[in-house]
């Protein structure tokens, strides 16, 4: 019973008692409390005790009100934080948060939880539906604006979502994979790779070039192979030479076959001459490249000269084929050799 209503009907109830006890007897009676005599109507006696059980019961009331009310807020106040727990656990961000005695030994794991949903769950408060519904969107591959959804700041650049969400927009739009390369301080090293890959497949020398520091083998691998005798990708002597001193230490022998393969087919024969003369004096892994180059130019003076300058159990292949080059001169290197297998690191 509400305790306003209560107080209300136990008035009602003494003034009708008091009303009933009058109609009755409208005498008075005489009682000395503490020495003092007091003479009231028999009617007031009456409701004296009326009175102060009211006034008792009034106490017990709000005293046992407040206390389920202080319970109740304690329980609610618990219902918002492991809804704010499990709202962050969802998104993969688990933050400390702090409950009462009666939860915190088994809802404070989620402090340090993530949570996986496979599938759409019914009957979730608003947040957590939203939270549910963003990491279920980004997982299919959508990328999903985190400003709008007040995240962006909030989540760390290396969140799982954070990262996948960043990867959907790599996919979806093209200028991103650049902007991603200009600000590579504000984004995840999984980010990044995403992104150098892309720009790799798409871009050309040029644009390249202004990002070179951050190109590593595989992108450049990846940027090289895309020219053809069609489309250039304003590839030339200057650039390809930056490229190639940038990465000297991590490109193969089979790298720099693959750039003879393209170098064949963009430069003059004196210029790849020069080119991977300077390559194989600086990095032993391009002799094998200068050395293809030489015999597929014919020049077999220069590749045997090349040749007596280094040990006799090395470039065992190009030997045998120089003896059949004396006794056929017909041969040629594309003859017995294809590109993609003479090094051993293919």
């Amino acid at each position: 019973m509400r305790l306003g209503l209560y107080i209300v009907a136990s008035l009602v109830f003494m003034g009708i008692l008091g009303a009933f006890v009058y109609s009755i007897n409208a005498g008075s009676f005489s009682y000395e409390v503490f020495g003092i005599p007091l003479n009231l109507p028999i009617a007031v006696w009456m409701i004296i005790p009326v009175a102060v059980f009211m006034l008792l019961s009034v106490f017990h009331l709000s005293f046992y009100g407040m206390k389920n009310f202080f319970r109740n807020k304690k329980w609610i106040k618990d219902s918002q934080a492991l809804n704010d727990s499990l709202y962050w656990s969802v998104l993969g961000e688990p933050k400390a948060t702090s409950f009462n005695t009666e939860l915190k030994d088994s809802a404070s794991l989620l402090s340090n939880a993530k949570i996986e949903i496979t599938n759409g769950v019914d009957g979730l408060s608003p947040k957590l539906t939203e939270a549910l519904n963003l990491k279920l969107d980004i997982e299919s591959g959508k990328y999903v604006d985190l400003k709008a959804n007040k995240l962006a700041k909030v989540l760390s650049k290396d969140n799982p979502l954070v990262v996948k969400n960043n990867i959907n927009k790599i996919e979806t739009d093209a200028l991103f994979a650049e902007e991603v390369m200009k600000n590579r301080s504000n984004y995840s090293d999984a980010i990044f790779a995403k992104a150098l890959s892309s720009f790799a497949s798409k871009t050309d020398f040029v644009k390249a070039k202004k990002y070179i520091k951050s190109f590593d083998r595989a992108s450049f691998l990846t940027l090289l192979n895309r020219v053809s005798a069609e489309d250039s990708l304003a590839i030339n002597k200057d650039n390809l030479n930056e490229f190639v001193s940038q990465l000297k230490s991590d490109l193969k022998c089979s790298d720099f076959m693959a750039i003879v393969n393209i170098a064949k087919s963009q430069f003059t024969p004196d210029d790849n001459l020069k080119l991977f003369k300077a390559y194989a004096s600086e990095n032993e892994k391009a002799e094998t490249a200068y050395l293809y180059l030489l015999l597929e130019y014919e020049m077999i003076s220069k590749a045997q000269e090349f040749l007596d300058e280094q040990g006799s159990d090395e470039f065992v292949r190009f030997r045998a084929f120089l003896e059949l080059k004396k006794k056929n001169a017909q041969y040629k290197i594309t003859d017995l050799m294809r590109t993609h297998q003479i090094c051993n690191d293919a």
